[in-house]
């Protein structure tokens, strides 16, 4: 197992993972242009995967961002984690959190936020097992602009 930088060439694996453990089904076609535009921005942007070595197969990736506002002080905010169903409970998870913290950590940041879904039981769980604690129970809203 290999921890490292996500390439344009995950572009297919990282779709499958949005898609089938995040229930994100966006097109492939979309998913390379954002991700080609993302890897461009790495100050803003970071990600890692973590790579079977054996077969050469994506088992999860981390995505996360310099978050920044007038009210917060600046922290790495987590936008994805996501391991496939076949490298859960192997401790994947645990050690993408871990090389995003450390990445934090390289970067400057002094705290990491994330969200996650309310139905999202289990994940909660995860997180709070590495010490992230719940502040607050939020809705989205969102308006569409055409």
């Amino acid at each position: 197992m290999l921890l490292r930088e996500v390439r344009i060439e995950d572009a297919e694996a990282l779709h499958q993972l949005n898609k089938n453990q995040l229930g994100y089904d966006v097109s492939l076609t979309f998913t390379r242009k954002q991700l080609t535009k993302l890897l461009n921005d790495s100050e803003e942007h970071f990600f890692l995967a973590w790579q079977d070595t054996n077969s050469g197969e994506l088992c999860g990736y981390v995505h996360a961002h310099r978050y920044e506002s007038l009210v917060v002080r600046p922290a790495c905010n987590i936008l994805a984690l996501a391991v496939s169903k076949e490298h859960e409970k192997q401790g994947i998870g645990r050690l993408l959190m871990q090389g995003i913290e450390n990445e934090a950590t390289k970067r400057g940041f002094d705290v990491i936020r994330l969200n996650s879904g309310t139905l999202r039981i289990q994940a909660h769980h995860f997180y709070e097992k590495l010490g992230y604690v719940s502040h607050k129970t939020q809705k989205q809203f969102i308006k569409e602009l055409k």
